[in-house]
C-alpha cells in the first residue's frame, strides 16, 4: 500500500466512525449533521426543501427526529433501546409514552426468523405508525406482562436535505454521481456509497476535468424525484451519463447494473473497461428493482444513468439487519472501486474527444406499432409514489418484493404506450395472469389504462 493509499484508506475510516452513529432518515437534524461532516473534506452546497411540497408524484413528508426510545419490560429493564443502535426503533415511528399488553406490543414488533441475532431495518415514512426492531432471538425470550413504551420523537413541518458537489470542467457536459443519505446505521447499504462519493469527489477537485461532475447525496427515491423535478432541462441537454452508488463496500467483484437502454455511452465503456483490465464483473440488465437508478430511468425521463455495486441490495444475509457494519465493509475496495471509476471517466473522455462514440439520451421506436394491448401508466414523470393511490407493498421482510409488487414495478416502468403487455411480459418474464393482477390494482387507482391496437 502506497502514501496515497494509506491516507485515503484513513480517511475513509475516519469518515465512517463519524457517520456511523447518526440516525440517518429521509429527513431530520441527524441528515443535516451527516452532510456537514462530509463537508469537512469536499465542497458542498446544501438546499432545503420544505414538507408539503409536491416533486413528480412525490410529496415530502414531515421532518422526523428523536430524543430517545425504549421498552421497558414487566422487570423493569429497558429493552430495545435506540441509544444503543438506533435499529431498534422503526424509522419515522410516532411518538408514544403508554403501557401496553405483551399481546398489544407484538403487533409492533419486528424480527428476522432467518437472522435470528440481527436487528431488522424497518421503517414506515408516509403511514402513521409506531414499532420496535427487535433480535429474534430476544423476542422469543419476551415474557407476558405490562410493558411500558417510550418513544421521544417529532414529527413537524420542516424540511428535506439534499447537498450537492458540482465540479466544473472544460465543458458543460456533465457526469452524475449519486448516492443516498437516508439509512440509520447500516455499513454496506448505507455508508459505502457516501463514502465512495466523497472519496472519488476529493480526487476529481485536484484534476483538470474534461467533463463536468455532479455529485448528489440525497434520501433515496424522494430525493431522486427532487433532482429531476430541478435539473430535467439541463440533464437532457447536457449529461453525458452516471452512476448510483450503492453496496459497493464488501469485498467481492465489481456488479454493473446498465442503464434501462442498455445500449448508451456508459454501459459501452464501462464494460469494455471491465474486460480490457479483466476486472472480475458481472454484468446485470436494467429492472425496475433496487434504488434511485430507478427514478433516473423511469418514464418521462430515461437518462443514461446506472448503478456500480460490489454485492446488490438483497443479495447478502447481512442487508437491512444490524450485521451489516464494519466487520463486512473493505476500505481497501472502495479505493479500487474509486480508481475504476476514474479509469472510466478517463476512457469516456478520450472516445468523446475523438468522437468515436456520439452521445444521445434518446430512444428511437418503430413507428409502426404492432397489433395488442398497449398498457399506458398516466404519472408522465417518475415513478408513482404508490402509497398515496392506496397501494402498499406486501413484503414479507421489508427485504423482497412479491409477484404482485414486481409486476407493478415492471408496469410503472414500461407502459409508456409503446410496449404491448406480450411484450413487457417477454421483458419481465412475468405471466401475463401476473400482470393482469397488477394492471386491475394500477387501474382501480387510476394509476394506467390500456389501449387496444
Amino acid at each position: 500500500m502506497n502514501t496515497n493509499q494509506f491516507k485515503e484508506k484513513q480517511l475513509l475510516k475516519k469518515l465512517f466512525n463519524d457517520l456511523w452513529p447518526l440516525n440517518r432518515s429521509i429527513t431530520g437534524n441527524d441528515v443535516r449533521k451527516s452532510h456537514r461532516i462530509i463537508s469537512k473534506i469536499i465542497p458542498l452546497k446544501t438546499f432545503e426543501f420544505k414538507s408539503g411540497r409536491k416533486f413528480n408524484d412525490w410529496i415530502i413528508p414531515k421532518e422526523w427526529n428523536v430524543t430517545d426510545a425504549y421498552i421497558k419490560n414487566p422487570l423493569n429493564k429497558k429493552i430495545c433501546n435506540f441509544k444503543e443502535n438506533n435499529l431498534h426503533l422503526m424509522g419515522y415511528s410516532i411518538p408514544i409514552n403508554k403501557k401496553v399488553s405483551f399481546s398489544e406490543l407484538k403487533k409492533h414488533l419486528f424480527f428476522d426468523t432467518k437472522q435470528k441475532n440481527a436487528i431488522p431495518y424497518k421503517t414506515s415514512y408516509y403511514k402513521k405508525n409506531w414499532g420496535f426492531c427487535i433480535k429474534y432471538n430476544d423476542f422469543k425470550r419476551l415474557k407476558k406482562g405490562t410493558y411500558k413504551v417510550n418513544i421521544e420523537s417529532k414529527l413537524h413541518k420542516g424540511s428535506l436535505t439534499i447537498s450537492e458537489s458540482y465540479i466544473r470542467g472544460i465543458s458543460k457536459k456533465e457526469i452524475l454521481i449519486h448516492c443516498y443519505t437516508c439509512h440509520p446505521s447500516m455499513a454496506n447499504n448505507e455508508l459505502s456509497g457516501p463514502l465512495l462519493a466523497t472519496l472519488l469527489t476529493n480526487n476529481l477537485i485536484k484534476k483538470k476535468n474534461y467533463f463536468s461532475y455532479r455529485i448528489i447525496f440525497a434520501p433515496e427515491t424522494i430525493g431522486s424525484n427532487i433532482i429531476l423535478n430541478k435539473y430535467e432541462k439541463h440533464f437532457k441537454k447536457n449529461l453525458i451519463g452516471g452512476f448510483v452508488c450503492t453496496c459497493v463496500g464488501i469485498d467481492n467483484k465489481i456488479h454493473f447494473k446498465m442503464t434501462k437502454q442498455q445500449n448508451t455511452i456508459i454501459d459501452q465503456i464501462v464494460k469494455n473497461y471491465l474486460k480490457k483490465n479483466k476486472i472480475k464483473s458481472k454484468i446485470i440488465p436494467f429492472n425496475p428493482s433496487g434504488s434511485d437508478e430507478r427514478q433516473y430511468c423511469s418514464i418521462g425521463y430515461n437518462l443514461p444513468i446506472a448503478s456500480i455495486m460490489t454485492t446488490p441490495y438483497g443479495k447478502y444475509k447481512e442487508y437491512h439487519t444490524s450485521l451489516d457494519n464494519e466487520k463486512i465493509i473493505s476500505f481497501s475496495k472502495l479505493i479500487k472501486i474509486k480508481n475504476i471509476l476514474i479509469g472510466v471517466f478517463k476512457d469516456l473522455e478520450k472516445c468523446y474527444l475523438q468522437n468515436l462514440i456520439k452521445p444521445s439520451n434518446k430512444i428511437e421506436f418503430k413507428k409502426v406499432r404492432k397489433k395488442g394491448i398497449y398498457p399506458i401508466i398516466l404519472i408522465k414523470k417518475g415513478e408513482p409514489q404508490l402509497s398515496r393511490h392506496n397501494i402498499h407493498y406486501k413484503t414479507k421482510d421489508h427485504k423482497f418484493a412479491d409477484n404482485l409488487t414486481r409486476s407493478i414495478k415492471w408496469l410503472i416502468h414500461y407502459s409508456d404506450g409503446n410496449k404491448t403487455l406480450n411484450e413487457i411480459s417477454v421483458i419481465s418474464r412475468i405471466h401475463l395472469k401476473e400482470l393482469n393482477k397488477a394492471i386491475l390494482v394500477l387501474k382501480k387507482a387510476k394509476l394506467l389504462k390500456l389501449k387496444k391496437i
